[in-house]
């Protein structure tokens, strides 16, 4: 199905300008709206993260969990190819919050790209689990930036935060089969 939001007497669909709207709708947009280039490198985040990271993640749960009679080294190699891939992106991530100390357009406040990226990199540590991040420790020092961030550390403890990506009841297993062919 496809996402629709619909406000007043407007609608607007698909999950990455849905997010644009609502990030400049309620008052979190850039603190400098002029600058097109900042504009830019956070529209550009949230592609990367929305297309690359997070629909690849839903692609890979979907392959584990349609592969009920699969030969353990078909998993393993699926696992390590999701792996691989996400280990392509990583360094990218690494050199952004480096670059900007601490987040990855603005060194003095998170753009929507940069929940885009704690999003994706949330499922990414969901999946292969946190010590993906070994070895970059600047994606690690962001997570924690952006997990201290007031609404999303209260949303965190709140307990309300679904533990999984699609809902699927069958989500469970196929997470623990991924982890069973973790490259180690």
């Amino acid at each position: 199905s496809l996402p629709v939001l619909e406000w007043d007497n407007f609608q607007l669909s698909q999950t990455e300008a849905i997010s644009t709207f609502l990030y400049n709708k309620l008052g979190h947009a850039e603190q400098n709206a002029n600058d097109l280039q900042l504009a830019a490198r956070s529209a550009s985040l949230t592609s990367f993260a929305h297309q690359d990271i997070i629909l690849l993640s839903l692609q890979l749960i979907n392959i584990i969990g349609t592969m009920q009679n699969a030969k353990p080294e078909d998993l393993v190699s699926a696992v390590g190819q999701f792996h691989a891939r996400i280990h392509g992106f990583l360094p990218r991530i690494e050199n952004l919050a480096k670059s900007n100390g601490g987040y990855l357009v603005n060194k003095d406040a998170p753009c929507m790209g940069d929940y885009f990226i704690f999003e994706a990199m949330d499922l990414i540590a969901m999946i292969l689990g946190k010590e993906s991040f070994n070895g970059f420790p600047h994606c690690s020092k962001f997570m924690f930036t952006m997990m201290e961030r007031p609404n999303i550390a209260q949303y965190l403890k709140s307990g309300q935060r679904p533990l999984y990506l699609t809902g699927s009841p069958v989500e469970p297993t196929i997470l623990a089969r991924v982890a069973e062919c973790r490259p180690k």
